[in-house]
């Protein structure tokens, strides 16, 4: 690690010119700045190589603590505000990101962008990397599975509070603009180093930037420039379309805009977006179907675990005009059979679409949604009923409903326990009364304990405890199908192919 303020200072100027674009103009301006921060009245110039970017920060952390520069509590806002300075002006990003985009490619621009925020660490890879992933294997599908370490767990009720708040804060939330360069505060991380592209979706004004977690390959948010709620109609269709026009390489989504069926910030307009395949896609059909008037659009419903409607078309407008439809038709849809109620004093039925570009075409998916509680699952009846809420109890929204499970950095801890539970080192009580909060998982434990018992092998247990996940994050989706994949489910489906004009080819 770097012992002392000037060699670091030397060691931040050099990483800058090697990673972070800084030009031999701006270097002296750059070093002034650094010597205020740390409170050095001298300089000695050296040749210091630029170090790694994490023995960069932890040497930023070590001597801001040695020199007392800020508390320990402040750590994160010192290093934040330290790599913002070696970082280039957001209207260079801007520019950049734009040039590479009209005259190379969408890849190389969103590559840029992308890399940038990993070198200046606002994307921190090397903690991301520490998350637990694996792939969920099914006769028909696959799933996706992160243990997600580094993103707090979210109550769907504090969700739902938080999406009818007037914020009088600033910046409003932790999506707006207004957080270009903000310090942040007791409730809302540094935000210093992050950098923004602005563009148009549907004549309005937006902003993408990539998520600090990144869940999956180049993971992006795509945020409304103003702080207006999250709303799911025709104009929805035509902004996603604007933007895998702009982005081709880039698929994108938006939760639906209800609590329990949607994200964890619904205050806020954005969208999702990246890089990566998600499980969905892979999802083959169960049923092709078609509708007048709508010759030039290949229509599906998918063999996957909740309900899901495919159109694809190289008619951009047919599929705008015709998820309209399906949307206004959803929003009012009524089958009581299957508790499917679309509005009581509020809305409850809502969709999550998304659309990417292959090939030129345009694929969008609409999964078909319901938020709405009872008496016997009060958490949502489409929702993941109780006996899995040990596992997953927060909103299933557009991540997982493509099939990409994230699940809170808690069972990480929790699992360790178990394992020794299961491995007899020691008894559930013990156990618990160490653990107190391993209590959620007492169902679970006695299920495998009388299934497999107690002298299981380390790695028989990961298998077990694997496995476990696998087949509740699959129950989960399933709980979310407003059409389950039974014979009962399958005949309300086709009800609802009724009312919106389409059949199924060949029967």
């Amino acid at each position: 690690m770097i012992k002392d303020s000037n060699t670091l200072v030397n060691s931040l100027i050099h990483y800058g010119r090697e990673k972070l674009y800084l030009s031999n103009i701006d270097e002296i301006h750059l070093r002034n700045r650094l010597l205020a921060k740390f409170k050095l009245e001298e300089y000695f110039p050296s040749d210091e190589k630029a170090n790694k970017l994490d023995e960069l920060i932890t040497s930023i952390e070590q001597i801001a603590l040695h020199e007392k520069l800020v508390e320990e509590g402040e750590l994160e806002t010192f290093t934040t505000a330290i790599m913002d300075m070696i970082s280039p002006l957001p209207s260079f990003v801007q520019t950049t990101f734009f040039d590479l985009l009209h005259h190379n490619s969408s890849e190389e621009a969103c590559r840029f962008l992308f890399n940038l925020q990993v070198d200046n660490d606002y994307i921190k890879l090397s903690k991301i990397k520490l998350n637990l992933f694996w792939k969920a294997n099914f006769p028909n599908n696959y799933l996706e599975i992160t243990i997600n370490l580094s993103k707090p767990e979210k109550d769907n009720k504090v969700t739902a509070k938080l999406a009818r708040e007037v914020s009088s804060k600033y910046p409003k939330c932790i999506l707006c603009y207004e957080n270009l360069g903000y310090a942040g505060r007791h409730d809302s991380p540094p935000r210093q180093n992050i950098r923004l592209v602005d563009f148009k979706l549907g004549d309005e004004d937006w902003f993408m930037q990539y998520s600090p977690y990144q869940y999956y390959e180049e993971h992006v948010v795509i945020i409304h420039k103003k702080h207006v709620n999250m709303k799911i109609d025709e104009q929805t269709f035509i902004k996603l379309c604007d933007f895998v026009d702009l982005f081709p390489n880039y698929f994108v989504g938006s939760n639906a805009s209800l609590p329990i069926v949607g994200g964890s910030i619904l205050n806020h307009e954005h969208f999702q977006g990246g890089k990566h395949l998600m499980p969905i896609f892979a999802s083959a059909s169960k049923y092709e179907l078609r509708k007048k008037g709508y010759e030039d659009c290949k229509i599906s419903y998918l063999d996957w675990y909740n309900s899901c409607l495919k159109i694809t078309s190289s008619n951009r407008d047919k599929i705008i005009a015709f998820a309209s439809e399906i949307l206004a038709v959803w929003n009012k849809y009524r089958d009581e059979e299957i508790d499917l109620i679309p509005y009581t004093k509020e809305q409850h039925n809502a969709i999550t679409p998304i659309i990417r570009k292959v090939n030129h075409e345009y694929q969008l998916y609409i999964v078909l949604r319901n938020n709405r509680t009872n008496e016997e699952h009060p958490d949502g009846i489409f929702h993941a009923h109780r006996p899995f809420h040990n596992i997953k109890k927060e909103s299933i929204g557009l991540i997982e409903a493509m099939g990409l499970f994230i699940l809170p950095g808690r069972l990480k801890r929790q699992f360790t326990v178990i394992e020794d539970i299961l491995m007899g080192k020691v008894s559930q009580e013990e156990a618990i009364k160490l653990h107190p909060d391993i209590i959620i998982h007492q169902e679970m434990i006695n299920t495998l304990q009388k299934e497999y018992g107690i002298h299981n092998s380390k790695q028989q247990i990961k298998s077990i405890l694997e496995q476990y996940i696998n087949n509740t994050c699959r129950q989960i989706l399933e709980c979310t199908a407003i059409f389950k994949n039974t014979p009962m489910g399958d005949k309300h489906f086709r009800k609802f192919l009724q009312a919106i004009d389409l059949e199924i080819i060949g029967g």
